[in-house]
Parts: C-alpha cells; sequence; structure tokens
C-alpha cells in the first residue's frame, strides 16, 4: 500500500505555557530542524573506503522561523518552551493531519529585515541550547529527545536504553 501523500497547509508557533500566543496570522515560515546523528569515520589503513559509523547521540537542533512584522516574544536570551505546530492534509482522502512539535531551548539569534518600508517583511529568529525536542505527527510520536532524561525515542522505541542498562542507570 503507498504512503499517503501529505500537503503542508498550515502553520503556527507559540510558547507553551503562555495562553494566547498563537502567531497563525503572522508567521511566514517554520524551519523544522534536521534530526542528524553524529558520526565517527574510521580509515582502515588496508581498506578500500570509509566507513561514518552513526553514534546515538544528536548533532545541535535547531528550529527558526520568519514572522511577518515585529514580536516581542523573539527577542533573544531566555531559555523558553515552544510548540510549533502544523496542519497537514492528505491528499486523497482530504483528512486533516496534526503536527506538533515541543520544544526547549533559546533564541539565540534576531534578525530584522532592511529597514526599507515598501520592502519590509520581518524578523528571524533562530533557537539553539535545545535541551528536549518531540515531533508528533498525527498523534503519534515519531521522534523524542531530551537531554536530562538521556532519552532518544524513534516511532516511540527507545534507542538508548540499551546504553542505559550498559551503564548500570
Amino acid at each position: 500500500m503507498a504512503k499517503p501523500f501529505l500537503i503542508l497547509e498550515s502553520i503556527d508557533a507559540r510558547k507553551a505555557t503562555v495562553a494566547d500566543t498563537s502567531r497563525a496570522t503572522t508567521i511566514a515560515r517554520l524551519v523544522i530542524p534536521p534530526i542528524r546523528f553524529k558520526t565517527t569515520t574510521r580509515t582502515a589503513g588496508g581498506g578500500v573506503m570509509d566507513v561514518d559509523y552513526h553514534q546515538n547521540r544528536l548533532q545541535p537542533i535547531e528550529p527558526a522561523m520568519m514572522i511577518n512584522g515585529f514580536d516581542e516574544d523573539l527577542i533573544p536570551g531566555e531559555k523558553e518552551q515552544w510548540t510549533l505546530a502544523a496542519q497537514l492534509r492528505q491528499r486523497k482522502s482530504g483528512a486533516f493531519v496534526p503536527v506538533r512539535i515541543e520544544v526547549e531551548g533559546v533564541i539565540v539569534e534576531w534578525t530584522p529585515d532592511e529597514a526599507d518600508p515598501a520592502q519590509f517583511n520581518g524578523c528571524n529568529a533562530i533557537m539553539r541550547e535545545v535541551t528536549h525536542f518531540e515531533l508528533i505527527i498525527d498523534n503519534k510520536e515519531w521522534f523524542y529527545a531530551d537531554e536530562e532524561e538521556r532519552e532518544i525515542r524513534r516511532m516511540g522505541k527507545s534507542l538508548m536504553s540499551g546504553r542505559r542498562a550498559a551503564l548500570g542507570s
């Protein structure tokens, strides 16, 4: 059976702990960050190729957004929890599919567009120091990572349980 074709139709970004902070009417772009594992290259002296072995450690996760106009919540410097949301539509059935990303990190960069009123679009913000990240699509956990819990899950399955057991924790 073919996988459903999902079309992105709507996006939002809001503070997870503050009511009425939706940006559904002002957000222009949401950058869902790539999930990349660290790798270690092994070069065998008599081998014929290098191999990049993956580690169960993630490279930094860095979501970003562009907002039309100015937004005081995007001024950098404080660790905060954000909910990044999207709505997908299944092309054939027309069914709506919710997407939620729960993220905790620090907005570290705020960049306004050039100040020409004829061309001003908005401001860009980048989040770093991300210590918690959840990706939930259609109410299913696709990916979960938490630095303090020392946990990474893919489709609900722990990738770290063997490591924690080996460490006796």
